[in-house]
């Protein structure tokens, strides 16, 4: 885990700072992005050149990335790979660079999935959530649930009637017909699992 963070569920992701939690990921981020915006914009800076102009933004990204891998949060890893590519996009980076640096970073993607197959379970219940709503996929369902039932505008501050495991409260979102399948259901699910906490 990340050194002096606070560790939950076996990673350790936020620093306490006497009452307040500070997550060093998303700092991780904004300084990856600052620096290749900087670097790229540089008029000394090749983007035609792999050791001038692509190295040391790809080295830096790097370097955060895998700081970011050690609390274990592939997500916000991938995202900093993401804007850091589009950025070298954006300035000019050839397409057989592109290609390289596309297939390592898919790579490395593909391996840190495997090492950890709680991973892999996580990309199918994102692609299908209904396969166990009431277990590994509990909070994206809860999530559905409660844009749907916020309707465009939401139900307001601290109206929820949603809440995932963390106390997260989400209070607008898109609609949701009460109609379709997928709505009907959760809503059976959260049901019939209500129920079963209440006998016992």
């Amino acid at each position: 885990g990340v050194p002096a963070c606070t560790a939950g569920a076996g990673a350790a992701r936020w620093i306490r700072i006497g009452p307040a939690q500070f997550q060093p990921s998303e700092l991780a981020k904004l300084t990856a992005i600052l620096f290749a915006a900087y670097h790229l914009a540089h008029p000394k800076t090749d983007i035609s050149s792999f050791s001038r102009g692509i190295l040391p933004t790809v080295g830096v990204a790097t370097l955060l990335m895998t700081l970011v891998l050690a609390g274990r949060d592939l997500g916000t890893a991938a995202c900093i790979g993401l804007i850091v590519g589009l950025l070298l996009l954006l300035a000019g980076l050839r397409y057989r660079h592109l290609a390289g640096l596309g297939a390592g970073g898919l790579a490395v993607f593909a391996l840190m999935i495997a090492v950890e197959p709680y991973r892999w379970r996580r990309i199918l219940e994102f692609i299908n959530p209904g396969s166990d709503p009431l277990g590994a996929g509990y909070q994206i369902n809860q999530s559905l649930l409660a844009l749907g039932s916020g309707g465009l505008t939401g139900v307001g501050l601290a109206n929820s009637t949603r809440r995932v495991r963390d106390r997260v409260e989400w209070s607008g979102g898109a609609s949701c017909s009460a109609k379709s399948r997928n709505c009907r259901m959760l809503s059976e699910s959260a049901a019939r699992h209500a129920m079963a906490r209440s006998e016992s």
